[in-house]
């Protein structure tokens, strides 16, 4: 019994060093291969557009808030087109040239209220789409994301 107990322990003693090795080796591996997946922004955006991650799906804050930025900037551009184009394809009404003052009146409300809605920042706009995103609650890791962006696409236009 005790020749058994002492093989054990020699070959507890080479396996462990070998174990140890192979584990070491493992981890340094799946760090190289899949440590750095924060950093590759098309990875990172998607994590944040999948309704089952959303910043949950980050262990760096700081890539997290940098995904949120680059969000938050590419959907300015989209709302910032966009108002170029609703500008472009809007008409001004023309006064009436007669004497009736009422239209006038509207006609000249609804300039400065056109200007006002069409003015407003795209960056503010999408930094509050996004935080509206983010408050959404998670959906299970079972579920489809894409079913759940073909539900809300009229609620979060600027994201699809």
């Amino acid at each position: 019994m005790k020749v058994l107990i002492l093989m054990s322990y020699e070959c507890l003693i080479t396996t462990i060093p070998c174990i140890d090795s192979f584990i070491h080796k493992l981890t340094e591996e799946t760090y190289k291969r899949f440590g750095q997946l924060e950093k590759d922004m098309l990875l990172a955006e998607a994590t944040f557009l999948d309704p089952r991650f959303k910043k949950y799906g980050f262990k760096n804050h700081f890539a997290f808030q940098d995904t949120k930025r680059s969000i938050v900037n590419k959907g300015k551009i989209i709302i910032s087109e966009k108002n170029v184009q609703q500008r472009n394809l809007t008409t001004y009404p023309i006064p009436p040239t007669g004497s009736n003052k009422e239209d006038s009146i509207w006609n000249d409300f609804d300039l400065e209220v056109t200007d006002i809605v069409q003015s407003q920042d795209p960056k503010a706009l999408m930094i509050i789409k996004v935080d509206k995103y983010l408050q959404e609650p998670l959906i299970a890791r079972s579920n489809d994301p894409l079913k759940r962006w073909n539900e809300n696409k009229k609620n979060l236009p600027y994201f699809v």
